[in-house]
């Protein structure tokens, strides 16, 4: 009676952990918030496309932007990708001196720093093809999405560690 009973106890406990495991699965529309960040980037510039209302040639205009940005910043990237092959190169050859990894470093900052200064260019080509009072809500929304991004974590939970670390800081 004891060894049925117990059997029967172990039997009841790998099906309650087989059947807790596949009744834990997330609802099909809701996504991983880590997972799916490009998710929630694009779903808030579709909120901010639709409070701006674009006329159909303000539409027109992004849309060439858009291309032309495309189009440049591949060049960019295959460019720096192409300067990280040759760095690679250079390691697998064994002809590692200052002047080449220099050099090589050189170069692709340079491909960064011109991928950087295009992005600040097309986002400034965005806003002059906005009207003022459109200007006034990319404004807002933009600033506003900075801010939420690059707030302190007051009222956050902190790891052990980081507490230890933000007092250690702070002189305690």
């Amino acid at each position: 009676m004891k060894r049925s009973l117990v059997a029967l106890i172990i039997f009841f406990l790998f099906a309650s952990v087989f059947t807790i495991d596949s009744y834990s699965q997330r609802m099909p529309n809701r996504p991983v918030r880590m997972k799916n960040h490009s998710f929630f980037m694009k779903q808030n510039k579709e909120r901010i496309w639709k409070r701006l209302n674009l006329t159909k040639q303000q539409e027109v205009k992004m849309a060439l932007l858009k291309i032309n940005f495309q189009k440049e910043m591949i060049d960019l990237r295959a460019a720096l990708l192409k300067e990280g092959l040759n760095m690679r190169d250079l390691k697998i050859k064994g002809e590692i001196n200052r002047k080449n990894v220099i050099s090589g470093v050189e170069k692709m900052n340079k491909f960064r720093d011109e991928m950087a200064l295009e992005k600040a260019n097309h986002l400034m080509d965005v806003y002059y093809v906005l009207t003022p009072k459109q200007q006034k809500i990319w404004n807002k929304y933009s600033l506003f999405h900075q801010e939420k991004m690059h707030r302190p974590m007051h009222g956050r939970k902190m790891g052990k560690r980081m507490r230890m670390r933000v007092r250690v800081e702070q002189g305690k």
